[in-house]
């Protein structure tokens, strides 16, 4: 991959824009300038490591000086702070001290690996003097000029060309200096630093308002320009940072605002590098690592295993990245809205124990309502036990059988229970729509957490491989819906015999037990605890129970058509959970998502689409370029419109009040 060297003026800026690009801090004083190069290598890697090293330019290293660094250079850390240290550290080694003016050609080398940081060398040059502020050291001045262009002249790097808006452009000689190594601009992008600084209505700020639009013949870059605040911003909205205001500042000014902040520079940089990446095998190589650390966050997100910085820490702001979690969260509310509203009714009988099957459950967390809410049911339609007998009999004797008198029709029960069960469907297919659109913004994340800042990438790795991805598995899951509702809605999908005799004997005793107490209570409340003690022995409790109108036999069976169907329904509905569960989300979709993106998928992609993946192509590239000259020559347009449009005075009367 190749470099990206900052070169600039002293005090232009340079180190804050670096630090803006990498999220790391290079100098500690704001007022102190970079005194020998600094090459900052960050790689991305399971863990973190840190080497750092000095090449001496006149000499190899001493014996003494090796054990200096080792000394030095004890890194077992690296954080946005640490590299301040080693630069002050490295100054000592070189004979540079604090306060001094000296400048070295000796080379600071720092290589940083750690999951959270995309694959990127910056180096940090000594600025050249400003010739306006004085002569300078000649001798120190032809150092700084020899380890400018010792940099540029490598045909690999990309340079980054600083001029600073709080100087005027003709006193800085950095363009001059870059042009001579790139005439035709090709791996050069300018950059506008300290905006704020520009004087209002001067020709200075006028000059890079052109110059930041590309309307200066001699400085335009094919590359391009772009405009940076050097100091951190406070999460403003883009039209308050200095960047927006500086590229409108007035009326006739427009450009387009993908040239202004870090973010939008990030991305730039990121697409030029691999533009000029002229090996094929180096952006196999950059591809390779994406995908093994994809592997690697899929499967931790898929098992749980949160300790990588992507899935961030315990703040509830991180909870979608972790899928494992958000799939349990899913699952759980998917089981409670079929209990409560998969039933097509609610059943409530007289003096008998209510159908639980569809009740609301009172326990639901308050940390899942959000989730529980997107499942916007209407709950079961609720019929009485006196409705539902008159429903059964006229059911059971429009479709009586061969069974005998008073016996409950297999089919009726079967019937009822597809009746019953009709609403699955519909909360299934909800439910597995849920999880992949979670999925599927779990695997957008993890890609443009891995390829940031090239979005480029990002939109390549997501149509090639993660769209088509998603629609293979949305159907997968809806065959497997199919197949798994086929016993319940188009067969006589039975559950275990003894578990449904075991469960209907059961519901049985509780309703007979409960009738029994319901009639012994309003015809002999003694026992009870109501009204006056009388005789009540064996005879009494019989002749109370067989009097009874609640124990007459039905011809049809209807009591034990709605047991055996209810017993069915829980059964079944419990072992559908679990398949839509396991049999579905587990075993279709979760499983395979590690191999969205693999190091031997990137391997057998052809070069053409590895290059498609990595980097614009070149008709898109052409029609980008093409778009933005005409956005060039409307802007010239407008200008010239503005020059004809009727002015209005402005009224600076004063108006004395006593007059």
């Amino acid at each position: 991959m190749q470099e990206i060297i900052v070169v600039g003026e002293q005090f232009s800026g340079k180190s804050s824009i670096l630090e803006a690009l990498s999220g790391i801090r290079f100098n500690a004083n704001k007022d102190s300038h970079t005194r020998f190069a600094t090459e900052l290598v960050l790689r991305r890697g399971s863990e973190t490591a840190v080497k750092v090293s000095i090449r001496f330019a006149d000499h190899s290293p001493t014996k003494e000086q090796d054990q200096a660094a080792q000394q030095l250079f004890q890194e077992s850390r690296f954080d946005k702070d640490t590299l301040p240290g080693i630069i002050a550290r490295a100054g000592q080694l070189v004979g540079i001290g604090e306060g001094g003016t000296k400048i070295s050609k000796d080379v600071l080398r720092v290589e940083v690996t750690a999951p959270t940081l995309c694959s990127l060398t910056l180096i940090d040059l000594p600025g050249f003097s400003d010739s306006a502020a004085g002569d300078p050291d000649a001798g120190q001045e032809k150092i700084i000029q020899e380890l400018n262009e010792s940099y540029m002249r490598q045909p690999e790097n990309i340079i980054l060309a600083v001029v600073t808006a709080g100087s005027s452009l003709a006193s800085q000689v950095v363009l001059q200096k870059a042009k001579r190594h790139d005439p035709n601009t090709e791996l050069t992008i300018g950059l506008i630093s300290k905006p704020d600084l520009a004087v209002a209505d001067s020709s200075d700020e006028q000059s890079y308002v052109d110059l930041a639009r590309d309307w200066q013949n001699k400085h335009q870059l094919a590359l391009g320009w772009h405009v940076l605040l050097n100091r951190p911003q406070q999460d403003l909205p883009l039209k308050l940072t200095p960047e927006w205001q500086f590229f409108h500042a007035g009326a006739s000014c427009s450009a387009t605002l993908l040239d202004c902040g870090v973010e939008n520079l990030q991305s730039r940089l990121w697409e030029v590098l691999l533009e000029k990446t002229k090996d094929p095998e180096a952006l196999r190589s950059y591809l390779l690592g994406i995908a093994e650390d994809f592997h690697r966050l899929a499967r931790d997100g898929i098992e749980g295993r949160y300790s990588d910085a992507f899935f961030g820490d315990l703040d509830p702001d991180g909870a979608n990245m972790k899928l494992r979690a958000v799939v349990r969260n899913l699952n759980r509310v998917f089981a409670v809205t079929l209990s409560t509203k998969g039933a097509r009714y609610k059943f409530e009988w007289d003096g008998g124990e209510a159908d639980k099957s569809s009740e609301s459950n009172a326990t639901f967390p308050d940390h899942l309502q959000p989730l529980f809410e997107l499942y916007n049911i209407a709950g079961p339609e609720t019929i009485t036990g006196k409705d539902l007998e008159t429903r059964l009999r006229v059911m059971a004797s429009d479709n009586q059988g061969t069974e005998l008198p008073g016996m409950p029709n297999g089919d009726l029960v079967f019937r009822l229970f597809k009746l019953q069960a009709e609403r699955w469907r519909d909360i299934a297919q909800f439910h597995l729509d849920q999880v992949l659109n979670f999925t599927k913004a779990f695997v957008e994340n993890v890609i443009g957490f891995l390829a940031k800042p090239n979005q480029h990438t990002t939109n390549g790795i997501l149509a090639s491989c993660v769209d088509p991805f998603l629609s293979e598995k949305k159907e997968t899951l809806q065959t497997k819906l199919q197949e798994l509702l086929l016993p319940y809605m188009s067969g006589y999908g039975l559950s275990f015999e003894e578990d449904v005799y075991t469960q209907v004997s059961r519901k049985r005793k509780r309703n007979h037990a409960a009738r029994i107490l319901d009639r012994l209570e309003k015809q002999h409340p003694q026992p009870f605890g109501f009204g006056n003690r009388q005789a009540f022995d064996r005879n009494t409790a019989l002749s109370a129970i067989v009097n009874s109108e609640d124990f007459e036999s039905d011809e049809f069976g209807a009591d034990g058509v709605v047991e055996m169907m209810l017993a069915h329904y829980q059964m079944s509905m419990r072992t559908f959970i679990d398949n839509v569960i396991n049999l579905a989300i587990e075993s279709c979709l979760l499983r395979h998502i590690p191999s969205i993106l693999t190091p031997r998928k990137v391997g057998e992609t052809s070069t053409d689409s590895v290059n498609k993946w990595a980097t614009e192509s070149q008709d898109i590239r052409e029609k980008r370029q093409k778009l933005q000259k005409e956005v060039n020559v409307l802007q010239e347009a407008l200008l010239v419109c503005n020059a004809h449009k009727p002015r209005e005075l402005t009224d600076c009367m004063y108006h004395n009040p006593n007059h």
